[in-house]
């Protein structure tokens, strides 16, 4: 077999990764035979039933953890005894290639573990890729070196890694070229245009052996690749490639082929946004109504779910197109509401105002469609008063948790400078200044204008706002594992031990 490709743990068990079946659709495509070997969900299926719960919940907590403690011998013999039973089986496809999609710094420890187990028992060509290749820090990114990767390659347990799309890489591999951009170096691979209509192969996966909580199960899929927003904190605007989409055909083309080939009536858009094109989005989901229609389907017979960006009346998103996506089965739009102040929305170049946010809650409640936001506590602009107007959008939401029409919340860590993010490049445009003469990097940031805004603080106002949701019965995703990461952090810095961006597990 030329190639297997692996999923490995730890990735929620949701629904199966979109970038191995990516790949397998390209070795299709370059006449190369290849299997999807997704060894998170066996870990999350299998292993779970022959180790006893605590030994289980630890090695989880292991792999999940930034700690740079090790497991104990007991439970490192537990987890490399089922690590060498899953190389048995791959090594029995007798692979040319083994290609280890490493999703985020989460599966580090195991992808170390497992690469140990299987270096030294095949010659086959070990290629990792995913953006977990890089260091580790709370926002997986590309940028810079992939420092997990160049670790692994230094201790000789792979032979190369790849950095971007894999429309560009793997067709080189498929020639034997293992060189150039995208390979064992900073750069990225050249960016896909998308005009490659591959459809995604999940052949080789039982989609209902995931845990959706979706009857048919979930499949990912992707409408577009970067981002058409600027947001000053993202690193979506330096690493995403610029904006690229599907057309909406294509969209289509492939919801209906998941709908027909697997039964599944549910789609998670796992791309930065869904709608970066008006024209391409309309087009899919009137695509959809016509299949109902044609098929005498009922409106909303596939859900579909995604990141979504906020236009108003005025950027051409009209309440018709707001009632088409419902009638196409638009569920949960995943939407960056950040704070619940124009002003400081402005000097995050968010691109939209509160009352464009108002104008598609208020057709989303009419359409059957969710919003799940995501917020940002202790932007260097945020004062108390923009804090407080937050607080009060949190509160005159809570009537649409009482309806249904908010899925979950997310308040994340505070605000937090990466690297990539035009803030990072630039922080002399928000007048930030760093700590002890340094960058403005991480937490480590002041902004002399706002002089309250300390970090404490910022973990105050996060702990409110957290309060605040929790009282109003929103349902709040992360929130103890985000809280004592906050607290934790906070003591390092205090102690002096803190290391923001780790180089190594």
């Amino acid at each position: 077999m030329f190639a297997v490709i692996l999923s490995v743990p730890r990735i929620t068990p949701i629904r199966p990764s979109i970038a191995p079946a990516i790949i397998k659709s390209l070795f299709a495509q370059n006449n190369k035979d290849s299997q999807i070997i997704d060894l998170n969900i066996k870990f999350y299926n299998n292993f779970v039933k022959e180790v006893n719960a605590d030994d289980f919940k630890t090695i989880d907590d292991y792999l999940y953890s930034q700690s740079s403690e090790s497991l104990t011998e007991q439970h490192k013999l537990i987890l490399t005894e089922w690590i060498d039973k899953s190389i048995d089986n791959i090594l029995k496809l007798e692979p040319e290639h083994i290609l280890i999609s490493v999703f985020t710094w989460h599966a580090q420890k195991f992808t170390k573990l497992l690469l140990e187990r299987l270096r030294p028992r095949t010659n086959s060509k070990i290629i990792i890729g995913g953006q977990g290749i890089g260091e580790i820090r709370e926002q997986t990114s590309w940028i810079g070196t992939p420092l997990f990767a160049k670790q692994v390659k230094d201790l000789g347990l792979i032979d190369h890694w790849i950095k971007g799309d894999a429309e560009s890489t793997i067709p080189l591999i498929c020639q034997g070229i293992y060189q150039g951009k995208g390979f064992d170096n900073s750069e990225y691979a050249e960016w896909a245009p998308l005009t490659n209509k591959i459809i995604p192969d999940y052949s080789d996966l039982n989609i209902l052996e995931y845990h959706s909580g979706a009857a048919t199960g979930t499949i990912a899929a992707e409408f577009s690749r970067g981002c058409v927003r600027q947001c000053n904190f993202c690193d979506w605007v330096t690493s995403g490639g610029g904006f690229r989409t599907k057309t909406g055909q294509q969209v289509f083309d492939e919801v209906r082929h998941y709908y027909e080939k697997f039964g599944v009536r549910s789609i998670y858009f796992n791309d930065a946004l869904i709608n970066g094109s008006i024209k391409e989005f309309n087009k899919f989901n009137q695509l959809l109504v016509n299949y109902y229609q044609q098929n005498n389907l009922p409106d909303r017979h596939i859900l579909y779910s995604g990141h979504f960006i906020i236009r108003g009346r005025n950027q051409g998103w009209k309440p018709e197109h707001i009632a088409l996506m419902g009638r196409a089965g638009a569920d949960s739009m995943v939407v960056g509401v950040e704070t619940g102040s124009d002003k400081v929305r402005t000097s995050m170049n968010k691109g939209y105002l509160l009352k464009d946010l108002d104008y598609n809650m208020e057709n989303f409640v009419k359409h059957g469609i969710k919003l799940y936001m995501l917020m940002m506590v202790g932007f260097p602009t945020e004062t108390r008063d923009d804090f407080d107007q937050t607080l009060a959008l949190v509160e005159r939401y809570q009537k649409y948790v009482a309806s249904g029409n908010i899925s979950g919340i997310n308040f994340g860590q505070t605000f937090i400078i990466e690297e990539g993010a035009p803030i990072y490049y630039h922080p002399e445009e928000l007048d930030l200044v760093g700590v002890d003469g340094e960058k403005p990097r991480d937490v480590f940031w002041i902004n002399p204008n706002n002089p309250a805004l300390t970090y404490k603080e910022r973990i105050i106002r996060r702990i409110e706002a957290h309060d605040l949701a929790t009282r109003l019965g929103y349902p709040v995703w992360r929130a103890d594992g985000q809280l004592k990461w906050l607290m934790n952090k906070y003591k390092e810095i205090v102690s002096g031990t803190y290391n923001a961006h780790k180089t190594s597990i």
